[in-house]
This record gives structure tokens, sequence and C-alpha cells, in this order.
């Protein structure tokens, strides 16, 4: 309670802090200390609170509800990716992420699949559009959409770290 009566004081009237400088150094970095922590709660509790209004928990199912069961993906220690399905195997991207009719026939950009597999070796970087995915993963290749335009990134598979 002493704390809020000191904060108080400190915001009117401004003459409070000469007092501050005859009570010492400790009193200075308490205040400071105490004053910070209700600063940095106030802000989590801003970003948490509305955080946790958002419907997440349906979220994570629907991501786990596109994934499917039949699929098996095999990352081999030499760099190689390996599926247990016929080749090219394309998860189509649900609908609920396309949006309504409506905004699919105004953004031709819109891909159909989500991810594609493919044997394809050596994949231009016009595959991913030609397959219309965001996602096409080779033997030796991950490309990704970078944004909505022509933009394309890809990596090889023996760039990405093991675990």
């Amino acid at each position: 309670m002493q704390f809020f009566n000191t904060l108080k004081r400190s915001i009117w009237p401004p003459q409070s802090y000469s007092s501050f400088l005859s009570r010492g150094a400790w009193f200075s970095w308490k205040y400071f200390l105490i004053l910070h922590a209700f600063i940095v709660l106030g802000f989590c509790l801003l970003i948490i609170v509305p955080l946790a209004a958002l419907p997440l928990d349906a979220k994570v199912r629907e991501v786990v509800s596109v994934y499917p069961e039949e699929l098996e993906v095999t990352y081999h220690k030499e760099g190689s990716i390996s599926i247990n399905q016929d080749l090219p195997y394309a998860i189509p991207t649900p609908e609920g992420w396309r949006g309504t009719a409506e905004e699919i026939a105004e953004d031709e950009d819109a891909p159909a699949n989500l991810i594609v597999f493919d044997s394809e070796d050596n994949p231009s970087e016009s595959s991913i559009f030609e397959y219309d995915t965001l996602i096409l993963v080779t033997e030796h290749t991950v490309q990704g959409v970078k944004d909505r335009g022509s933009n394309m990134e890809q990596a090889n598979t023996y760039q990405i770290p093991e675990g």
C-alpha cells in the first residue's frame, strides 16, 4: 500500500520528487523495480488476455485434421525426404483457409494445394506455381511461397537440422 501512495505522490505534485533525494539509493531502486514490474505486468495482461480469447484449440484441430492419416513422411540422415505414397502426392488446401467462393474468384493466386510431394529432382523456380501449391517438397528440396506474389524460397533438405 505504501508503494501506491509513493506512486501517487510521484505523479502529482511534482515537488514530491525532492523527498526522494533524502531517502537514499535503496528506496530509488525498489521504486524503480516495482514500478517496472507493474508496467510489465500490465503489458503482459494486455497481450495475454486477448490471446486467451482466440479459438486456438479449434485452429489446432483444423491443422491436425488436414494431415492425411495414410501419409508417412520420413527424413533420412543423408538429407533426403521420402513418403509412403505414390508421387506426386498433394494435400489440398482446406476450404476454410481459402476463403469464400467470391474471394477465391477475385484472388487467382489462392493455391489449390497446401503441400505437394513430387519426385522432380531439381525443381525450377516456377514449379511451385505450376503445382498451384504453397509448399513443394521433393527428395532433396523444399520450396515455399514467400508472399502472394511470385516470390519463392527454396532450401535443400540437407540444410534441415536433425531433430
